[in-house]
């Protein structure tokens, strides 16, 4: 079964506190989780969940105040418990200790 995760990252500059609070709420809601400031989750089997999320966002930011920023971010997988097959015989441990050992910048 596919699964969607996605995120909603909102910034408003001067953002009624009230309004702000209502979107949340909102949000909350409707299944996403607030994870930190204007930042929420949700992970679904339904991607019209998803697009619900966004329209609540559409249909009241103008009511929260001037919209900054918004990303709106998603991921479709049938397992997200294991990487894609790469198309390399190399080896990942290789790789680990090879990147480790370079110096940060």
């Amino acid at each position: 079964m596919r699964k969607y995760r996605a995120t909603i990252h909102i910034n408003f500059i001067k953002p009624n506190q009230n309004k702000i609070t209502r979107l949340n709420l909102c949000l909350r809601e409707a299944g996403w989780v607030h994870v930190e400031k204007g930042s929420f989750i949700r992970e679904t089997t339904d991607v019209n969940e998803l697009w619900r999320g966004i329209g609540y966002l559409a249909r009241y930011s103008k009511s929260v105040g001037d919209l900054n920023s918004v990303i709106f971010h998603v991921q479709s997988s049938g397992d997200f418990s294991r990487n894609t097959k790469l198309k390399s015989d190399q080896k990942g441990k290789n790789a680990l200790e090879e990147i480790s050992n370079l110096p940060f910048p």
